[in-house]
C-alpha cells in the first residue's frame, strides 16, 4: 500500500466552529504506519457496508476528472458538508476528519475517517519541574476503532463505508451514504451472515427440521469458505443445508430474496463471533457457547435425545473448568 496524501480537518466544540486545513500532513515513517493500520482495519471490517455512488452525487462527479489537486478540493467539500450537518443540529463536538489518498494493487482510493479527539497526559520535565500536563486534542492511537468512515475506489465509484444515523434539519438521515455520497447500500458481512442464520432457523422451525443441525451446517460451510474462496455464494447455502429437500431449498431461496441479500458475501480474515461460535440455549435458561470446530470434533460434545423427550448435553475430554 502506498500512501500518497493525507489532510486533517477539525471541528472545535469550544470555538463552535470548524477549521479546514490548507496544508497536507507530513507522511513520515510513523505517520505512514499509523495510516496503514487504520486503513487495514477498514478493509478487514465485517461491519462495513458496500455500495456504488450515484452519478448525481457531487463526490462522484469529481472522480472522473480526478487530478493532483482534486484531493484537497474533495476533502474540503466533504468536510464542509459533514461539519455543517453537525452545526445545524448544534451538536458541537471535537471531531477530526482525516482524509487519505492511497494506492493499492494499482488502484487509487480516496478515504475519510472520523475520529473524536481524546484527553491525555504527557510528562513535562523542563529542568525546574516534573509534572503531568493535560492535553485535550490527542488523536486516537492506531489500535482504536474508527467511529465512521468511507473509502471510494476512484475509478469505479464503488464505496465501502460505516456510518451511524444522524438527526438534523428535522429529519433522521444517513449522512455518509445519503447526503454526501448518494450511494446504494448492501448489508455488511456481519449483517448478511446474521440474516442467513435467521433464515436457516426460520425455515427449520417452519418445516419442523433440526434447527441445531442445520445451523451448524451453515456455519461450518461459512468456515470452509473462509479457508478457500474468501466469499460465499448465497444460493449455495440452501444446497448445503437442505441438499435432499427441494421444498426447504425453495423456501430458503424465497426468504433470501425477501431479505435482499447480495448474491455473494465477501468474507474477512476473521469471521464475526456469531459465525465462529454456536450458542446452545435451553428452556431452563442455560446457555453454552461452543467453538464451531469443537461441534464437529468427534466425541467432544454429544447432544442426545432422551426417551422422555428431553435432551442431554455431554462434554467429554475437558481438561478443567476455568470459570
Amino acid at each position: 500500500m502506498i500512501i500518497n496524501k493525507a489532510i486533517l480537518h477539525i471541528m472545535d466544540k469550544q470555538k463552535e466552529d470548524y477549521e479546514l486545513s490548507e496544508q497536507l500532513l507530513l507522511i513520515d515513517m510513523s505517520m505512514n504506519e499509523y495510516l496503514n493500520k487504520h486503513i487495514d482495519k477498514m478493509r478487514e471490517s465485517a461491519t462495513a457496508q458496500k455500495g456504488v455512488c450515484k452519478q448525481s452525487s457531487p463526490v462522484c462527479q469529481l472522480l472522473p476528472t480526478y487530478e493532483e489537486n482534486t484531493f484537497e478540493t474533495l476533502s474540503k467539500s466533504v468536510a464542509t458538508q459533514f461539519f455543517e450537518a453537525y452545526k445545524e443540529a448544534l451538536r458541537y463536538e471535537d471531531i477530526n476528519l482525516l482524509f487519505v489518498e492511497y494506492e493499492l494493487d494499482s488502484i487509487l482510493y480516496f478515504s475519510m475517517m472520523k475520529f473524536h479527539t481524546k484527553q491525555g497526559y504527557i510528562r513535562n520535565m523542563d529542568g525546574h519541574s516534573n509534572e503531568l500536563i493535560l492535553i485535550n486534542q490527542l488523536m486516537p492511537n492506531a489500535s482504536q476503532q474508527i467511529d465512521e468512515y468511507f473509502t471510494i475506489n476512484i475509478k469505479e465509484c464503488s464505496v465501502v463505508f460505516k456510518e451511524h444515523k444522524k438527526y438534523y434539519d428535522g429529519r433522521e438521515t444517513l449522512l455518509i451514504s445519503g447526503d454526501i455520497l448518494s450511494c446504494s447500500c448492501e448489508l455488511s458481512t456481519k449483517d448478511s451472515l446474521k440474516a442467513l442464520d435467521e433464515i436457516v432457523v426460520k425455515v427449520s422451525n417452519e418445516l419442523e427440521e433440526d434447527v441445531l443441525e442445520n445451523t451448524l451446517k451453515m456455519k461450518q460451510f461459512v468456515k470452509s469458505c473462509m479457508e478457500t474462496d474468501k466469499r460465499i455464494d448465497v444460493k449455495d447455502v440452501a444446497e448445503v443445508v437442505y441438499s435432499n429437500n427441494d421444498r426447504f431449498k425453495s423456501r430458503m431461496e424465497t426468504l433470501i430474496e425477501e431479505k435482499e441479500l447480495p448474491e455473494n458475501i465477501e468474507l474477512q480474515a476473521k469471521a464475526p463471533v456469531a459465525m465462529r461460535k454456536h450458542k446452545i440455549k435451553s428452556d431452563t435458561g442455560i446457555e453454552i457457547s461452543v467453538p464451531i470446530e469443537l461441534m464437529d470434533a468427534k466425541g467432544m460434545l454429544e447432544i442426545k435425545k432422551n426417551s422422555d423427550g428431553t435432551c442431554s448435553i455431554i462434554m467429554n475430554n475437558i481438561g478443567k473448568i476455568i470459570n
